[in-house]
This record gives C-alpha cells, structure tokens and sequence, in this order.
C-alpha cells in the first residue's frame, strides 16, 4: 500500500498537493459542521409504521408413512432448511452425558461410506452447514419430551444432497474410528475446560438448579458439570459409542421440519423428500423421567479469575399458577431498586440480575465478573 501511494505522490504536482490540502480542510470543516446538526433529519418509525394486524405465517401438516411433516413457507432466497427429528428413547442416568457426546460428535464422522475428512469436504462443497442437537422440548411444570435433530441448509439446487448427509448421518455414521473419536474428545475437552471461566454463570445456574426438576436434573448432564466431568473421564479410556448411537437414532415416528420456497417444496415433495421419509425406524424403549434427583448443597468451585459467578436460586412456581406473575414483577424491582445499585454501581460487578423463569418454575438471583461474593450474597437478602 505504501508503495503505491508513493508512485501516486511522485506523480503529483505542486498545484495537486495544494488541492488535497484544499479538500481536506473543506472535508474537516463539514465533519466539524455535522457534530451539531439537529438528530430530528434521521428517519424515524412510529407506531403508525407499525402494521395493527398479526402476520400469517402458516404452517403446513403433512405425513408420508411414519414421518411427519412440517412446512413453513417462507422466502428465503434459496435456502432450504431441513430438520429431522426423534424422540429420545429412555436413557440410563449412566447413558445421558453419553448421549451428549454422541450429539456433538456426530456431525463430525465418517458416514455414507465416506471417511470423516471426505464427509466434511462433501458438506462444505453441497452444504451451509450440517449439525445435531439435543432438545429438552419442555413444557408447563418441568414435563418435557426430549428429542435428537439432525438438521442443514443448502441451495435449492443442492437439496439432495443435503438430504442425503441426514440419511447418512442417522443411518451410517462411523463410529468404529477409534482415533477420530480421541482426537474430537481431546478438542472437545479443551473447549469445555476454557468454558468454565467463560461461560461460569451458565454452569452455576445448571449445577443450582439441578435438584428442582428432572428437565434441569437432565440438563446438568448433557450441558453442566456432569457432562464436564463425563468427558473428562473418557480421555484415559477406550470407548465404544456404536451401540448407543444406534440405539437414539432411528426412534419410530420421525418428524421433518422444513422451511423454503414453494418451489423448492414442491421439488422435494415430488422426489419423496430425497429419502428422507424412508429411513429406517423401530419402536424404541419409551422415554420417562425417574431419575433421582441429587441434593446440591451451597457450595463454591475455584476456577482461574479473581472474580465470581455468583447463583442463588429458588423453587417458586410455573406460569399457570396466578401468583407467578407477582414474581416477574419482584424480579424487575429486584434488578432496578437494589441489585444494580449494590452489587454494579457500589461493589464494581460486571453484571447482576434477578430472573423468574416461568417454564422452569425457579427464580434466579446471580452476578457475574464479581469482586465481592460476600457482599453480593448480603444484597440478594435485602433485595427480597
């Protein structure tokens, strides 16, 4: 860059020098003149440019054989996104952080044949992106259903083969490659243990809230600290995940998310969803939620920062009850009257808040980047 401002400063004469300065000092002048223009010139919206009527955003119902369907129209300049869903079967306590792991490895092996440095080549030339996720599905006081998604996106002109990385992922991922499966663990690993000064809060609230409900009880272990340190123990082992892979894919009764154009719908629709509602399912052991629940006393976990995440939390009440609505009140005077005050303004925290989450039935007090944990713990108290 240098060198070709040079070429263009040799080039310049003494009548264009004195022009640039010229500008530039016209150029500072306006820039100066701008500070103090009035903001009423920006545009602005009002509620007038607010539409008074919901949008329609319909969603179609369709079955093929086993398999729901699920369709969103939508314009979406091309992209077709797809998401195959199963119910979970019933896990073993010992069985739920593996299945976590099985999740987030899944994406990432061999399948259809192809080696797991084949496949990633494959998505990355037919594909946006592929992925798996476990999802609680949760509802009024803790119920819930959990599922396994596979799901991508890709061009309309791709969609094959998109839909054929999810058949493939469901039906043929390689899970015999010992060495690919120690070296995502040993990646994984690293990842989670930076997490815990990184995401501490999000740990703190898992590890709290753990005892209230067989939803949260099951959260610790696919995302909290049991699942760390389910990880964890499998760096010194050998560990064979086909059996259990096989055992959370393939539940009876897929569902198939879809969101596209119209057009490119109706393609999938005539090609039979490219397989998608062909693969093979059995009826599996279903899920039910009778694990015991662990006593979590207060306690405090060192981790490399000289400040806190701080939890407290509370066994309150769902959203059906008519009180719970008295409690999302408290916790805006929580945050506003005492909380920021004390624990941000006085006590130099990064952050604090009070949360009534409706769906879980619990309400949360926490700070985060936090100097002082004694002080904090005094300001809950007078907050309540």
């Amino acid at each position: 860059e240098e060198k070709a401002l040079e070429k263009i400063r040799k080039k310049l004469t003494k009548e264009d020098i004195k022009a640039i300065k010229k500008q530039n000092k016209q150029l500072k002048k306006f820039q100066d003149e701008q500070e103090g223009v009035s903001l009423d010139v920006l545009p602005k919206v009002t509620l007038a440019d607010v539409s008074v009527g919901a949008r329609d955003l319909p969603l179609v119902r369709d079955k093929v054989g086993d398999t729901e369907i699920f369709y969103h129209e939508s314009f979406t300049n091309d992209i077709v996104y797809i998401d195959i869903s199963f119910d979970l079967p019933y896990l073993k306590q010992t069985e739920l952080s593996a299945a976590s792991f099985i999740t987030n490895i899944l994406p990432h092996m061999g399948c259809g044949g192809r080696d797991y440095a084949a496949n990633l080549e494959y998505i990355q030339q037919y594909t946006g992106g592929v992925d798996a996720l476990l999802s609680q599905n949760r509802n009024v006081k803790g119920k819930f259903k959990p599922s396994i998604s596979l799901w991508g996106k890709a061009l309309g002109s791709n969609v094959d083969k998109l839909a054929k990385i999810l058949v493939d992922m469901t039906t043929s991922a390689d899970f015999t490659d010992q060495s690919r499966i120690k070296e995502l663990l040993l990646q994984h690993y690293i990842g989670l243990e930076q997490s815990l000064t990184s995401s501490a809060m999000q740990y703190a609230s898992n590890l709290a809230a753990s005892k209230t409900s067989q939803s949260a009880h099951v959260a610790n272990y696919w995302f909290g600290l049991e699942y760390f340190w389910f990880v964890k123990s499998l760096l010194d082992t050998e560990n064979d995940f086909s059996q259990l892979k096989e055992y959370i894919l393939g539940n009876a009764k897929p569902q198939l998310i879809i969101t596209c154009d119209h057009k490119n719908y109706v393609k999938l629709k005539k090609n039979n969803f490219y397989g998608l509602v062909d693969i093979p399912t059995q009826q599996k052991t279903a899920w039910r939620t009778n694990y015991k629940l662990k006593d979590i006393p207060s306690q405090g976990r060192i981790i490399p920062a000289s400040v806190s995440f701080t939890c407290q939390l509370f066994d309150t009440m769902h959203y059906e009850d008519p009180d719970a609505p008295v409690l999302t009140v408290a916790a805006m005077l929580f945050r506003n009257k005492i909380l920021h005050k004390r624990i941000r303004e006085q006590g130099g925290a990064y952050g604090c808040g009070a949360v009534n989450n409706l769906m879980s039935g619990n309400f949360y007090l926490h700070t985060y980047r936090d100097p002082h944990i004694k002080k904090s713990l005094g300001a809950f108290s007078e907050a309540i």
